[in-house]
């Protein structure tokens, strides 16, 4: 698999992220606490997780694609990622960006 550049200027961004992860609960992180960094490489985000509802955790990520949705009026972007390693393998995990203005 070959890695694209991730749609994140360079740098270090502030994020609050959320997710069902069953029929009545969800992981958030409803304050901008968490961060994500290109650097060094701008295939790959480092993902910290902080002030969140389950422990604070990082996680290295990979771009592997990416794609605007063509309709809407927040400009969210796509983006798929593999995770290599864990205790499940690889994994594959795709997210939402969307730039608040």
């Amino acid at each position: 698999m070959v890695p694209v550049l991730c749609p994140f200027s360079h740098g270090s961004h502030l994020f609050s992220y959320s997710r069902d992860v069953g029929a009545s609960s969800s992981e958030v992180c409803p304050q901008l606490a968490s961060s994500l960094s290109t650097c060094p490489e701008a295939t790959q985000i480092h993902v910290h997780f902080s002030g969140c509802s389950f422990p604070d955790e990082s996680r290295s990520l990979t771009c592997i694609g990416q794609w605007r949705k063509q309709r809407g009026i927040h400009g969210e972007m796509f983006v798929a990622f593999l995770e290599e390693g864990g205790e499940h393998g690889h994994t594959f995990r795709c997210g939402v960006s969307q730039r608040d203005h």
